[in-house]
């Protein structure tokens, strides 16, 4: 169970915009959670609590979760986000209180988006409309929230889109290098983080 953690808020200006902080400040994270991973997989789990799917805003609020106190302090982020001390403030590590729901977060892929519906269709022998409903593939290609990334592989940019779906409890498990839940199996039940409110 998710225990405690750190809330990293951007304050972003004229000479640091909001995009370009969140790229250096999401990317510097990646690279820490990429250390902390094993197998690709990490006990640290990533919230955007004033993410807003609507106008495609992550916003200025991130919290990093895990299960010990340790895991989230070997992560060093207060010397990785050394260049940036003006434009965020990161608290010290806190006892998770006041939780008032649960939800999970996920990376979205649109590539291959026809192929995808016509297997899952043919596979359950549905129409393509009841398939787009099942992979969850809304029409007309809408826009997710989104952060501007580097591959560290191919130096290529690509944006990184982002879902947020609400969930009824509490799920414990593993996550990835963005702090989304990861699975062993597709049938597994993805991990949670919790939702609680911002304060100041």
């Amino acid at each position: 169970m998710l225990k405690y953690y750190i809330e990293i808020r951007l304050f972003p200006s004229q000479e640091i915009p909001h995009g370009f902080l969140l790229t250096k400040v999401y990317s510097k994270i990646h690279f820490a959670l990429s250390i902390a991973s094993t197998d690709g997989k990490c006990p640290v789990g990533i919230s955007f609590p004033q993410m807003d799917e609507e106008s495609d805003r992550v916003g200025n609020i991130i919290r990093l979760f895990a299960e010990k106190e340790s895991t989230l302090e070997a992560l060093h982020l207060k010397d990785a986000f050394r260049r940036y001390a003006d434009y965020i403030h990161m608290t010290s590590v806190r006892e998770i209180r006041h939780v008032k729901g649960y939800e999970t977060y996920s990376k979205m892929h649109f590539k291959n988006e026809s192929s995808k519906i016509r297997r899952c269709a043919k596979m359950g022998n549905i129409s393509q409309e009841e398939a787009k409903k099942k992979l969850r593939i809304p029409k007309d290609h809408p826009t997710y929230p989104a952060i501007q990334m580097t591959s560290s592989s191919t130096n290529q940019h690509y944006m990184l889109l982002i879902h947020r779906e609400s969930k009824p409890g509490s799920t414990d498990g593993m996550f990835n290098t963005f702090g989304f839940p990861t699975r062993i199996k597709k049938t597994d039940a993805k991990a949670t983080v919790p939702v609680f409110p911002v304060f100041g």
